[in-house]
């Protein structure tokens, strides 16, 4: 395709643009950027407009609670990304101009630093879609006699935890151009200092998955723990803190 374009270029000439790999490769960027710019603007103003119009007329509440917590806006930026990352390649990859369709042209540069900034958007996007909605798996579960049953917060706030470390990862992966295995397996040395320098934070965050995992303690129990100033029934837990409403309608914070 990328050959196609450019020998449709050679011969119907844009009138005062000379048809070199330059001129070439700066089209393919302005078409990249307006067409991913359209893309973004279609997917918010109609897209989105229509799925919001479509859920305020659904009998269900999770579907109002996915738009509140923006779990469909963020969804949006994949338009754009997916745009970038098809039309890369033929804008940037090899230009076969020669009759026997050799090959006289290589890759552009650009190819390589398209792909690197699709793929860490999208590992953003992947990332702010899961903060949203587990959000959203929160709020709707706010109120109900069930949902309090369960340490929902404490659980939500571990899976961000593990996928943001994982987002980490592949995000420091395609920086280097390295395998996400090997960024692991070269994390050994250095996950045992980082347990030496933050021991103590590492141990409270332990405690706090026990905490919440084994539902030791739960919103609406009455604790006392006179150290931190605690007597009352608890609001809220999660990872790292208690939130305690005592009887004189103060709040503690057990962490």
């Amino acid at each position: 395709m990328t050959s196609t374009i450019y020998q449709f270029l050679d011969k119907h000439p844009i009138p005062g643009l000379e048809n070199t790999e330059l001129t070439y490769r700066a089209l393919g960027v302005l078409v990249i950027i307006v067409l991913a710019m359209l893309a973004a603007w279609i997917t918010r103003t109609w897209v989105l407009k229509a799925f919001r119009s479509l859920v305020k007329k659904t009998k269900f509440t999770w579907d109002d609670v996915l738009v509140e917590n923006k779990v469909l806006s963020r969804l949006a930026h994949f338009a754009p990304a997916l745009v970038v990352q098809g039309l890369s390649s033929p804008f940037f990859g090899p230009i076969h101009t020669g009759p026997d369709g050799g090959e006289s042209l290589p890759a552009s540069r650009l190819l390589d630093f398209a792909n690197t900034f699709v793929s860490l958007y999208l590992v953003v996007i992947i990332l702010l879609v899961i903060d949203a909605a587990l959000n959203a798996v929160n709020n709707s579960a706010e109120g109900k006699e069930q949902a309090a049953k369960i340490p929902l917060r404490g659980i939500t706030q571990a899976l961000k935890l593990i996928a943001n470390f994982v987002g980490i990862i592949f995000i420091i992966a395609y920086c280097f151009g390295k395998s996400p295995v090997a960024i692991l397996s070269g994390l050994g040395a250095l996950t045992a200092i980082l347990m030496l320098v933050f021991k103590d934070s590492l141990m409270g965050l332990v405690a706090g998955f026990q905490l919440s995992i084994n539902n030791m303690v739960r919103k609406g129990d009455w604790i006392e723990m006179p150290k931190h100033g605690a007597d009352g029934d608890v609001l809220d837990v999660n990872l790292t803190t208690v939130r305690v409403q005592n009887w004189d309608k103060t709040i503690s914070t057990i962490p």
